[in-house]
């Protein structure tokens, strides 16, 4: 490197998460000539192995082992920094929050193997029905959520009607015996407010209840 800050020498070991991508490297950097030796080698790679099984310990303590989605620790930890970095852009933000109804009866009637399947089923349509950038979350038992960033009410309401499309398509598909019925929430946030995650989280919730309800009438 020729120009500031004139780095002579690099080594660097990849890291790679547990699924096998490629997250980055740990490296050495200095603006002198240097060489590594096979014992610096493999320390270099000691560490990075060590960062590596940290990043697999996080990602196993963050995600739902039944949907693979993440769960309510993984989403409150990237849904706070999500907002902060929509806040600081002035970016709105939306909330959805989705709950599988009849998920009692399910395992009642049909077993909770049925049940987990449906849980499943769920997690599999919210993955494919919204963005790879939005947040998607199994928060507890049958309750979900999905932070869209960057996205107006008009945006997410467009894309909550993609679901229940899916959805319907999935019953028709599926049959009687393994129907899906959601209850859903949805919540703008408007980035000059000082409403906190938590917040938003409780008023989706709400939201839902309205719309469950209303189903019942």
């Amino acid at each position: 490197v020729t120009a500031d800050p004139s780095i002579r020498f690099y080594a660097g070991a990849p890291i790679d998460s547990p699924n096998g991508n490629k997250l980055g490297t740990l490296c050495v950097i200095d603006r002198k000539p240097r060489e590594l030796g096979p014992e610096d080698l493999e320390t270099l790679r000691d560490l990075a192995d060590l960062i590596e099984k940290e990043v697999a310990a996080i990602q196993l303590a963050t995600t739902d082992t039944l949907t693979h989605l993440r769960n309510r620790r993984g989403f409150l930890l990237v849904a706070r920094q999500v907002l902060l970095f929509a806040k600081r852009a002035g970016k709105p933000a939306c909330l959805i929050f989705v709950d599988l109804d009849g998920m009692k009866q399910i395992n009642d009637e049909r077993g909770h193997d049925a049940g987990d399947r449906a849980l499943i089923h769920t997690a599999s349509l919210l993955s494919a029905t919204f963005r790879d950038s939005d947040i998607t979350a199994r928060l507890a038992g049958d309750e979900f959520c999905v932070l869209l960033s960057g996205s107006s009410a008009l945006a997410a309401t467009a894309a909550v009607d993609r679901l229940m499309a899916a959805v319907e398509a999935h019953n028709q598909q599926a049959g009687a015996s393994s129907d899906l019925a959601l209850s859903i929430g949805l919540a703008d946030w408007d980035p000059s407010s000082d409403e906190t995650l938590d917040e938003l989280m409780k008023r989706a919730d709400r939201e839902m209840y309205v719309h469950k309800r209303s189903k019942d009438q």
